[in-house]
């Protein structure tokens, strides 16, 4: 798979949280579709450990983002609508930012209720 599909993510090894993590998912589809879990580890005959056969997408930890404005410039020839989009992440930023908590839609990935993109390899 390109980096372009990615959408800003990169591959990472599925670890043994991961699978304890989306085990219940796929036992849960075992029942409704008829998909064994043992048939989803099984490569060439051969039944393999869930990090041989799976690898997760997981967001890219970008310097933008690391950055104290956040990755937030201002580029020559924007329009007004641009600058207001802007103008407007920035509050959203200041904001999320005096409540301690994580920005909407923006990297990292690190959340309790994230849930790893898994896939086959």
């Amino acid at each position: 798979m390109p980096d372009e599909q990615l959408n800003g993510g990169e591959f990472a090894n599925v670890t043994d949280k991961d699978w304890e993590l989306i085990r219940p998912y796929l036992e849960e589809n075992e029942k409704l579709f008829s998909i064994s879990v043992e048939r989803l580890l099984t490569v060439g005959g051969v039944k393999r450990a869930p990090g041989e056969v799976y690898r997760k997408i997981k967001p890219q930890k970008m310097a933008a983002f690391q950055r104290e404005d956040g990755g937030l410039t201002e580029w020559e020839g924007s329009s007004g609508e641009e600058d207001r989009l802007l103008a407007a992440r920035r509050r959203r930023k200041r904001r999320t930012e005096a409540q301690k908590q994580p920005v909407p839609s923006e990297g990292g990935g690190e959340e309790e209720d994230y849930v790893p993109a898994i896939w086959r390899i």
